[in-house]
């Protein structure tokens, strides 16, 4: 009778151990906005919106479609957080082959690079990673932005949230995505995606200044106050120059010479340990007279690595990179039939920029990964059990014949 108590003890125990995880993974679950559901409006009277936005072609049941008809014009969509903490944001939208490329910025802060909605054929839902963000209780704004194209239309389905198990403790500034302002009409390329001559790093900017002197401003967030190790990740190459990195007038570490005699090549300068306050703060970048003459500067990312920090606050918000991207979203089978009025052809730099703006392709329905999960995990247990009462009744059988 030990060894009968024994098997169904495990079977018991591998059901509960079983029904846990499956809790576990269920507490993890995304937090679902519909944008259908969002506070929309705009900046002006030109850009429009259909809210909600249901078509028999359309690969969700509803969505929300918005033109903003010119590049700069943007769509606010306003949220609500139920609870403070750390997330990461994703947004899923719609492709289609007459939509355009939108700049993403949540609560002020950029996401990114742009978002490119079109995919030069049917309808399809795909989804972007906008970042990893501290997001507090009560309401929130996306923002999206035209960027100069062919198109300026999109259709949004949802944002999903997903929680982090712990407060973000370090800052990774990208430069590709960021707004900057430029202190003149120099040269700024955002991003510059060169994969075979910055095989180290997935996207950087160009900048080429026109003299020393000149500078760029930025808005860089740190996630609490503390002491934070900053290091710079750069491309030396022989048409670079110096630069020197500012917080809020407060120059960071030494004047850096990114100037070296070879082609490209990626570097790290390390620009010492300082002591950073909680929010948003300026970066300065500022270009310097080198002895190379040259005025070129080719930047990939600021890292705020936090060492001795305070518990955050409030609203602390990462970047885009910070934080990969994990699984496309759920989607439903697609779309064989188009509306008749989607007849335009994009033109090529809207198709080339397609699988570098989408974080994901398409994945199962949405309902149906959860469905098969509770499936096979009630099979877990019967099967379980049953063996536990096949066990338990061959013992007893046993025993009898003895």
């Amino acid at each position: 009778m030990k060894k009968i108590a024994a098997y169904l003890c495990a079977a018991v125990l591998l059901t509960v151990f079983t029904l846990a995880a499956f809790a576990a993974e269920d507490n993890t679950a995304d937090v679902i906005i519909e944008f259908e559901d969002m506070t929309l409006d705009t900046e002006d009277d030109f850009p429009t919106f259909t809210q909600p936005y249901v078509h028999e072609a359309l690969p969700v049941d509803a969505g929300v479609e918005f033109n903003v008809f010119d590049a700069g014009l943007s769509l606010l969509c306003e949220f609500e957080v139920e609870k403070s903490g750390d997330y990461l944001v994703y947004m899923d939208y719609i492709m289609n082959h007459n939509h355009g490329i939108f700049k993403a910025e949540l609560d002020g802060r950029a996401c990114g690079d742009p978002v490119n909605f079109n995919n030069g054929g049917q309808w399809t839902l795909s989804s972007r990673l906008l970042g990893s963000f501290r997001l507090e209780k009560g309401s929130h704004i996306l923002k999206l932005t035209g960027v100069e194209g062919d198109y300026y239309q999109g259709i949004l389905d949802r944002l999903r949230l997903r929680e982090l198990n712990a407060p973000l403790t370090s800052e990774i500034f990208e430069f590709s995505g960021e707004s900057f302002t430029k202190s003149s009409d120099f040269f700024l390329e955002n991003p510059f995606p060169r994969a075979d001559q910055l095989p180290e790093v997935d996207s950087a900017i160009w900048v080429d200044f026109a003299k020393a002197g000149e500078y760029f401003e930025g808005s860089v967030f740190i996630p609490a106050n503390g002491t934070y190790k900053v290091s710079l990740s750069f491309i030396l190459n022989n048409d670079s120059g110096a630069l020197k990195f500012e917080v809020d007038d407060v120059v960071i570490g030494e004047n850096v010479n990114i100037y070296h005699a070879g082609g490209w090549e990626h570097s790290v300068a390390e620009l010492g340990v300082h002591t950073l306050t909680y929010g948003m703060h300026t970066l300065k970048v500022t270009c310097l007279e080198a002895d190379s003459g040259q005025y070129h500067a080719w930047l990939h990312q600021l890292v705020f690595e936090g060492l001795e920090l305070e518990e955050p606050t409030e609203a602390p918000a990462a970047t885009a990179t910070e934080v990969p991207a994990t699984k496309a979203p759920a989607t439903a089978a697609p779309v064989t039939d188009v509306p008749a009025d989607n007849t335009d052809v994009p033109s090529a730099s809207g198709t080339d920029a397609t699988a570098s703006a989408t974080a994901s392709g398409q994945a199962e329905e949405r309902s149906g990964g959860n469905t098969a999960k509770t499936v096979i995990i009630i099979c877990c247990c019967v099967f379980a059990l049953a063996a536990a009462g096949v066990i338990a009744a061959v013992a007893i059988k046993r025993k009898r014949n003895k």
